[in-house]
């Protein structure tokens, strides 16, 4: 996830003539976050056990539900973080920033 971030908004700052270190170093912190908060939440042995038995005993409808939620909870984060990168590289552009 971060290479993919560094790599688009590298192409994009190339494409739009501005400094890419100025913006690599803020998406880099909030990358680096966003992924160690995901770790630290899925690290947590007991909530993952608790986790496995109840899948086991789900029904199949409940499960599909179960994996479209966290499905979301996956690529919401994402979505938002490139939305975040392309407004920086859009107001880097203006010189806003």
């Amino acid at each position: 996830m971060i290479a993919i971030a560094i790599i688009i908004m590298r192409l994009c700052a190339i494409v739009l003539h501005i400094n890419a270190i100025a913006l690599s170093i803020p998406i880099l912190v909030i990358t680096f976050l966003t992924v160690t908060i995901q770790e630290i939440t899925l690290k947590k042995k007991k909530y993952i056990q608790t986790l496995i038995e109840a899948y086991r005993v789900m029904h199949q409808e409940e499960k599909k539900g179960l994996a479209r939620e966290g499905l979301y909870y996956r690529v919401l984060p994402i979505l938002g973080l490139t939305a975040f990168y392309i407004l920086l590289v859009f107001l880097a552009w203006l010189h806003i920033i």
